[in-house]
């Protein structure tokens, strides 16, 4: 059996050129404040850049994003966060968002990118309690619910239409615990009967694996998406004959791709890690016996039957890497929809 793992990781957006934003808060809540720091909003952006369009999320709390033409263009990455990497990669493939939704985004890169008020301080600080650091779960979880906003509790979300975003505060909670077994580097292998799919070796389920099953004469048996299940495989619905292809894909989180311009808010962009796995089953092996008697001579041929597995031999391993397919959004999963 040959196993081929390769791997590609790319941004959502191609080109390297000015960007604009066309969408302000196209998901989201307007006039919020967050643990007593007021915004205009808080929500999801569209930024196209040439004739691509992207979800891109603040990074940035105390200077303001632009919506002047070409105002911005890529730039070195500032933040680097695991959790920001797959809560952009999980936002963009669940787009688009309801308002609560696109608000508890926001709000957690906020969080991962440890931005600050104008003037100074983390957004994610309590100022009632000496500015204290606090965090979705602690010392208050946010689907507590947490108390009533009140200048003796400056903590959690409110808009000025809707007074507490009790439903937006839940969300960033269950998005942040939704987030950490999503974390680390993602692999995606061939175990000789199903793909399996691990996170800094943990295993991830309910993910979507793109499988297909092709015969040694070229004939597409199966092609389709397989969730994998509680130990992060994914098998394929039917026998795989001896000879046979098999080949997988996922998208996984990457790198977001960050953007700034002169004086203006710092914007992220999801980026995307495609993972491909192959491996072509061994041909069917025909093993022969000869008996010998005093006066008779047999010949016994014996097939293994197709859904016997035959004797691998040794496994050729190797990591190459290759352009990936066009970054199409795929099925909605990951972290549980609060």
């Amino acid at each position: 059996m040959i196993v081929t793992v390769s791997a590609a990781t790319v941004s959502w957006g191609w080109r390297v050129s000015a960007a604009t934003i066309t969408a302000e808060y196209a998901e989201g809540h307007r006039s919020v404040v967050i643990n007593g720091y007021g915004v205009d909003g808080l929500g999801t952006f569209r930024l196209t850049d040439g004739d691509t369009t992207m979800l891109a999320v603040c990074l940035e709390a105390h200077v303001r994003h632009s919506t002047s033409a070409d105002a911005y263009t890529v730039t070195a990455n500032a933040v680097a966060s695991e959790e920001l990497d797959v809560l952009l990669w999980w936002a963009a493939r669940h787009t688009p968002l309801d308002a609560d939704t696109a608000s508890a985004v926001a709000a957690l890169a906020w969080f991962y990118a440890g931005a600050e008020r104008q003037g100074g301080g983390r957004i994610w600080a309590d100022s009632s309690a000496g500015w204290s650091a606090i965090t979705p779960s602690v010392p208050h979880p946010w689907d507590g619910p947490l108390p009533t906003f009140s200048t003796a509790f400056p903590v959690g979300l409110r808009s000025a239409a809707r007074g507490d975003l009790d439903g937006a505060e839940a969300k960033v909670a269950a998005l942040h615990r939704g987030v950490q077994p999503l974390r680390g580097v993602w692999r995606l292998v061939w175990d000789g009967a199903a793909f399996v799919l691990t996170a800094a070796e943990r295993p991830l389920a309910g993910q979507p694996v793109r499988v297909t099953v092709t015969t040694a004469t070229g004939i597409e048996l199966f092609h389709g998406s397989v969730n994998t299940d509680a130990a992060g495989r994914a098998v394929p619905p039917l026998a795989v004959p001896d000879g046979a292809t098999v080949r997988g894909a996922i998208d996984a989180p990457g790198r977001p791709r960050e953007w700034a311009g002169a004086g203006v808010q710092r914007l992220a962009t999801p980026g995307v890690a495609w993972l491909h796995a192959e491996a072509v089953l061994p041909p069917p092996s025909t093993t022969t016996n000869t008996t010998v008697a005093p006066t008779t001579t047999s010949t016994t041929t014996t097939t293994l039957p197709a859904s016997t597995p035959s004797p691998a031999p040794s496994t050729t391993t190797r990591t190459t890497t290759t352009a990936p397919p066009p970054p199409t959004l795929p099925p909605r999963t990951g972290p549980p929809s609060p």
